[in-house]
């Protein structure tokens, strides 16, 4: 892998300095360069099965049959990632992506990159960082998954049983040489730069099925084009939604809904009821947001150009149905929305720090080899960031973070096994500034669900009148997971704040 690296590293050119932007009044003016580039990471699929009675799960002794399709004599699925079932994959929908945005600021870079993949732990990613920091010179660096259902399991929780890993270590390679090689690519594209940025509410499309129902409904974009409004460098998205449309009966590799936002935007939509949207071209890089407390989309919202009552089991057809209309919606905003630009300087900050592990399915599952060795007996390492780029302010948090702890709204119900007043306060918007705050779920970490404790609910009596524990518990590290990460953000940001011109 070295030696890999190092021929990526030796593409990324030197570049001459930006002209004088004006900016700072006495003060040496701060440029901003930046690159954006993307690279498949579609996995090969390199042998199938027999779904008798397509259902999407792995049954054998209900007659569902291995196909050899190498031919080598041995059967390697790909186990996809998501829902409670083995579902290796029998084909590819459309291809997974990485995409990274790299920014140049006061002779120093940061990375923001988009992955198609449920999750990657941290310990997967680390070594990207310290690659890309050694040989491209990239300080800070997020690298945020869309939480694909359809992509291949990068944990080992998703193989033929609780004992069987599906992850594929040879994947994960490919993931991360994929994103060194974007980064790299990205710094070969490194030109001049502006940008602007746009945010506006809108619930549509979007559902929480968790009581208290609370959702982050921003849709945020930062379009980032060369110096003097030229071609267009990236457009990220951020926005809070699981990437499930394709379905647990789905066997075919997919991004999701993350596939026609990013085809929307670069290549432009036609509506059915005739309206048009021109592509912006670049580099269209999706993120996730808050998508915890069972985040769903939607199928019948009002952003939806053909509605149903019921959603269409085709979940092809329907993930590039939403994906257009969130197109559609992101262009909308573009054209009338109110935007944002000023200041090149780039102020980062991130913390390591543990967490406790107290779920017990996922200490017998690292035991039993399917998850790897924690980094600290009871517990794994984290890490929180936070960026500030004028008026974009931006943290960057682990797993799929409840919309209560950014945005507000925490409960404390009868029958939650903390009760008390919550602690996990101010929510992490109330402790940003700026006029345009994103909040990143998933990045460089999947620790599934980040559940405020005094909503924790594993023990009868249950919450809100319930006959048995919510979903969300079962796929956590634990009900301190929250208080350590909202401790984390708050130093961080307080550490950006006082950096602050």
């Amino acid at each position: 892998m070295a030696v890999a690296l190092a021929a990526l590293a030796a593409g990324c050119k030197a570049h001459s300095p930006l002209p004088d932007d004006g900016e700072g009044d006495g003060v040496a003016p701060v440029h901003l360069r930046a690159g954006a580039a993307r690279v498949v990471i579609t996995p090969e699929i390199r042998d199938t099965w027999q779904d008798v009675n397509g259902d999407g799960v792995y049954e054998p002794e209900l007659g569902d049959k291995a196909v050899d399709a190498n031919g080598d004599g041995k059967i390697d699925f790909t186990f996809l990632a998501g829902y409670g079932s083995p579902r290796p994959a029998t084909g590819v929908a459309d291809d997974l992506l990485a995409s990274a945005l790299v920014l140049e600021s006061g002779g120093r870079r940061y990375a923001l990159v988009g992955v198609d993949i449920m999750g990657l732990p941290y310990h997967d990613i680390r070594p990207v960082m310290e690659t890309a920091r050694r040989s491209l010179g990239i300080a800070g660096m997020v690298v945020c998954a869309s939480h694909s259902h359809a992509s291949p399991d990068a944990f080992g929780l998703w193989g033929l049983s609780s004992t069987r890993s599906g992850r594929d270590d040879r994947y994960v390679e490919r993931v991360r040489s994929g994103i060194l090689e974007a980064l790299t690519r990205a710094c070969d594209d490194l030109a001049p730069a502006e940008y602007q940025a746009w945010q506006t509410n809108d619930p549509n499309g979007i559902v929480d099925g968790r009581q208290p129902v609370v959702v982050d409904d921003a849709l945020t974009l930062l379009h980032v084009a060369t110096h003097g409004g030229g071609r267009t460098i990236a457009t990220l998205v951020n926005w809070s939604n699981h990437m499930d449309l394709m379905g647990e009966a789905s066997t075919l590799v997919s991004s999701d809904i993350a596939h026609t936002i990013r085809k929307g935007l670069e290549e432009g939509v036609t509506l059915p009821d005739g309206e048009k949207f021109a592509g912006l071209g670049g580099v269209a890089i999706f993120t996730a947001g808050s998508i915890g407390g069972q985040i769903e989309p939607q199928p019948g919202s009002s952003w939806r150009t053909e509605t149903s009552d019921q959603p269409s089991r085709d979940g092809d057809r329907e993930t590039r149905r939403m994906g257009y209309d969130v197109a559609a919606a992101c262009h909308r905003l573009m054209r009338s929305g109110r935007r944002w630009s000023g200041g090149n300087e780039v102020l980062w900050r991130s913390r390591e720090f543990p967490i406790e592990i107290t779920n017990a399915r996922f200490v017998a599952a690292q035991k039993a080899g399917v998850l790897p060795t924690f980094d600290q007996p009871g517990a794994l390492v984290s890490t929180v960031s936070a960026l500030r780029l004028g008026p974009l302010e931006l943290v960057a948090v682990p797993g799929e973070i409840y919309p209560e702890l950014v945005i507000g709204g925490i409960e404390s119900p009868a029958g939650a096994d903390f009760p008390g007043e919550p602690v996990e306060t101010p929510p992490i918007k109330a402790m940003m500034s700026g006029p345009v705050k994103v909040v990143l779920g998933l990045a460089n970490d999947e620790i599934g669900y980040v559940i405020p404790r005094t909503q924790w609910d594993e023990q009868p009596p249950f919450t809100y009148g319930q006959s048995e524990a919510p979903y969300g518990e079962i796929n956590s590290l634990g009900p301190h997971a929250a208080a350590a990460i909202h401790r984390e953000v708050k130093a961080a940001l307080r550490d950006l704040h006082a950096r602050d011109p």
